[in-house]
């Protein structure tokens, strides 16, 4: 710290705190005896910034404007070496050194904030070859300055000529030397291709079908159709025009290059078809009303052969999404593929370029041509959801868990025991509940048709197959929250003094007053885990959302807000969140809920009768459901591993294997997506290879884990990283003990982060531009090109001497090696963290 000092005649009174500037205070022998006796400061200077010098003197004047600088002295201290608020006293005093006049003022050091700067439109930015960059915008904003996006420097190349990975920088600096960048990654991709492959056809059925897919998206294992398409495909929900040319001739006006139209098949493999292409708005070029496979439609050859349109093929019969849509053409203009249905219209778009190429086609009515069909837009868009139906069974096939039951995984739950703790008793005589439901509450303990339900969920036999129970064998043991110490993790221990792991909690206390805290609750389960890693908790997130008193985002509340433990919001038969639904954040920005599944209107177990059924809604018909999968990914786990999940293994098996809902990553309303078991058990499975999906190491402070990522294609590579987080004393701010990272590094040393959600503004997508610094489960999910990476899990901060973890991928991973020379961050990756980190 430098002292500051001032040349005066006669004495130097020095005034000193701790850690803080001295303030210097003086005297002088000139004093003039008349002055007036108000003390007036001029100029000034109240408040600083971390770093800047403290300046003692003041300008001062009295009540008749007379210069009085020099007969003030000043008492106190401020230290700008750190931030705070600090009281000086200015004292005027006369020859003699007595106070005639004091003002106290309230000096602020603050630290100048750093810019802050957003990059609009997506962080990772997907171009075609040969095609330009259009940089969607940037906007840099200073707290003390304002805009600043002029200031911005961008640096970076891009070779769109060449496929691989890019990078451009936005760097911008305030005038106070704080220095932000941010970094945009530009993936430069082949184009799209939608290919048809040959299915097996049903006995006796001599049409060909084919299957559509791309080479981004692997054919299924079985003969069903995918639901998953590449991010292009459009969503053609858009309302379109039609515009009658002549009285059998319609336009159908739409807001896509390539356009619909009717057509006809001819049995020498031609199609007849009406089409103008508006090339020029000026201009209609009349094109080939007989044409073949292969025939280039246009009349006549364009200079721009991207606007070159040909009949490329004509199927018998396509199957996509579940559907059969017979006598079908493709058509292709330049890098643009549509596929057309016999009165059907798109049924596909595959759309490689902008809007360069006005194609529009018409179609005719009732004609000499004999082209009768009506022209019906019917697409498939990007997000195709299955109904989740208003049952358990429909719920299961929905979560995709139905298929588990038979060959070649046959999983019941068969002697697994799950605890249930509910208001009350369940109705254990019910038909579908006979000799598996034991209640452990008191015989003062009604009945409670809440716990009836929820236990049928999760274990119904299944004589009413619409109400069959995802673990429809397995044992359930009740707890009521309603006797004393038999709530959260009170009862979780109890269940686990009965050796009872796996346990359902559908319930939460009233009032928003805890809304978004972690309390003391959360604390005790979070260390229940913590000493115990094979307990699995799963907790309803609550049905807050929508009422009076609480706010759109940060209403979860008690045990559910756990880091330990998984948290279930609930969807309706769409995948759209219920309306009732809470949502996160936790107060510090932690993800909540961790998964989703259906909780609208769900037919389980009533309790008038021993056959009695009935519908429900809630989060708590939505946890039962992730609990009863639960189970069965414990008894494939135990086959293949022959123990017991840690809750870190579940959690990240379950938040890897789901389904993206709501926004492009996890987000506060639907956490890391939808609940799918069948891609879950198919993890579990991979640990049978050396192929496994799934890496369960212990990490020291020290420490940089690598392992191998080699893909031979593009691919859109997912990974999650989870650690059951070690418990201290209770901090109500809940920041992590331990907190790892997981990155994944390219041939270049680039760097892919993982996902991050601003509690600041909740309902704004996930980003991947620096560390997360607030979950135990982080995930990636990036396209990757062809080529090798290495995914690096490393040591932030360590909360105990070796952390245990789970890291899930989409992709097998290899060659796990450890460098314990790693200190914090190498230096070669220190200049690629840190041009990205905030």
């Amino acid at each position: 710290m430098k002292q500051i000092s001032l040349a005066l005649p006669l004495a130097v009174y020095l005034f000193t705190g701790c850690g803080g500037s001295t303030v210097v205070s003086s005297e002088s022998s000139n004093l003039i005896r008349s002055v007036g006796k108000e003390l007036h400061l001029v100029d000034f200077k109240d408040h600083y910034f971390v770093g800047e010098s403290f300046d003692s003197t003041v300008r001062a004047v009295d009540e008749y404007g007379a210069d009085i600088s020099r007969q003030v002295v000043t008492e106190g201290t401020v230290d700008t070496s750190r931030e705070g608020r600090y009281s000086v006293v200015y004292k005027l005093l006369d020859s003699r050194k007595n106070v005639i006049d004091s003002v106290e003022k309230e000096i602020v050091v603050s630290v100048n904030l750093k810019p802050v700067i957003t990059l609009y439109g997506d962080q990772i930015y997907y171009l075609y070859l040969n095609h330009t960059f259009d940089e969607p915008g940037y906007e840099a904003m200073d707290t003390e300055e304002g805009d600043i996006s002029s200031r911005v420097k961008i640096s970076g190349n891009i070779d769109n000529t060449t496929e691989g990975t890019y990078y451009l920088s936005y760097q911008v600096s305030d005038s106070f030397g704080n220095q932000t960048t941010m970094q945009r990654i530009i993936r430069v991709i082949p184009p799209d291709d939608i290919r048809a492959e040959v299915l097996e056809p049903d006995s006796g059925d001599t049409s060909t079908v084919y299957h559509l897919w791309d080479y981004m998206v692997r054919p299924s294992n079985t003969n069903i159709s995918y639901t998953v398409y590449r991010d292009n495909l459009k969503d053609h929900s858009q309302t379109n025009t039609i515009a009658h040319i002549t009285e059998d001739i319609s336009r159908i006006s739409l807001p896509y290059t390539l356009r619909t139209l009717s057509y006809v098949h001819e049995d020498d493999n031609s199609v007849r078809i009406n089409f103008e292409q508006d090339s020029d708005i000026l201009k209609s070029v009349a094109l080939k009303s007989e044409i073949h496979i292969g025939d280039v439609i246009t009349a006549t050859t364009p200079q721009d052969d991207t606007k070159s349109c040909k009949l490329s093929a004509h199927y018998d019969l396509i199957k996509l999404s579940d559907t059969n849509y017979s006598d079908v053409i493709k058509i292709v203009c330049g890098m643009e593929e549509a596929y057309f249905g016999k009165g059907e219209g798109i049924i596909l778009l595959n759309e490689h370029l902008p809007q360069n190429n006005a194609f529009s086609i018409y179609g005719s009515g009732n004609n000499e041509d004999g082209l009768s069909e009506d022209v019906v837009l019917k697409t498939i868009t990007q997000n195709v959801k299955v109904p989740l139906g208003e049952n358990n069974l429909e719920s299961m096939i929905q979560s995709h868990t139905d298929m588990l039951a038979s060959d070649p995984y046959n999983l019941h739950g068969n002697a697994i025991k799950v605890g249930i703790v509910d208001e009350g008793a369940v109705r254990s005589t019910h038909r579908e509940l006979t000799g598996r439901a034991t209640n452990l509450t008191g015989e003062d303990i009604g009945i409670s048709e809440h716990t009836t339900h929820v236990a049928g969920t999760i274990a119904a036999a299944g004589i009413n197959e619409d109400a069959r129970g995802y673990a429809n064998q397995a044992e359930i043991e009740i707890l009521s929250y309603t006797e004393d110490h038999m709530y959260f993790s009170y009862a979780i221990d109890a269940l686990y003094q009965k050796g009872i792991y796996i346990s359902n909690h559908s319930y939460g206390e009233d009032g928003n007053s805890k809304a978004g805290l972690y309390d003391q609750f959360a604390h005790l389960t979070d260390k229940l885990v913590e000493n115990h890693h094979e307990i699995l908790a799963i907790a309803a997130a609550g049905n807050d959302r929508g009422d009076e008193g609480y706010a759109d985002y940060g209403i979860i509340k008690d045990f559910a807000n756990a880091k330990n433990i998984i948290t279930v919001g609930a969807v309706n038969y769409d995948g759209t969140l219920t309306s009732f639904s809470s949502t996160g954040p936790v107060k510090n920005g932690r993800i909540k809920p961790d998964i989703v599944a259906k909780g609208y209107m769900v037919m389980s177990l009533d309790t008038d009768s021993d056959d009695g059924y009935q519908y429900m809604s809630g989060t708590s018909m939505a946890a039962p459901a992730v609990t009863g999968a639960m189970v069965l990914l414990q008894e494939e786990y135990l086959k293949v591993n022959h123990e017991k999940m840690r809750e870190d293994v579940a959690k990240a098996i379950v938040t890897n294997s789901a389904e993206d809902l709501g926004r492009t990553g996890p987000d506060y309303e639907y956490g890391f997506g939808l609940l799918n078991t069948l891609a879950a058990v198919k993890v579990i499975d991979s640990m049978k290879s050396s192929d496994t999906l799934v890496q369960m190491q212990k990490i020291a402070a020290e420490q940089k884990h690598i392992y191998d990522l080699h893909l031979d294609e593009l691919t859109t590579f997912k990974t999650t990283l989870c650690w059951i987080d070690p418990v201290t004393d209770f901090v109500p701010t809940e920041a992590l003990i331990s907190d790892l990272d997981v990155t994944i590094v390219d041939e270049n040393f680039q760097v892919v982060y993982p996902f991050s959600l601003d509690p600041e503004h909740p309902e704004s997508v996930a980003v991947q531009n620096g560390f997360n610094r607030v979950d135990n489960v982080e995930q990636i999910v990036a396209k990757l090109p062809k080529g090798d990476y290495k995914v690096i899990v490393t040591v932030h901060k360590a909360g105990k001497a070796q952390q245990q973890y789970a890291l899930v991928s989409s992709s097998a991973l290899k060659n796990f090696t450890v460098d314990s020379s790693y200190s914090k961050i190498n230096e070669f990756e220190t200049k690629i963290y840190e041009s990205v980190a905030q």
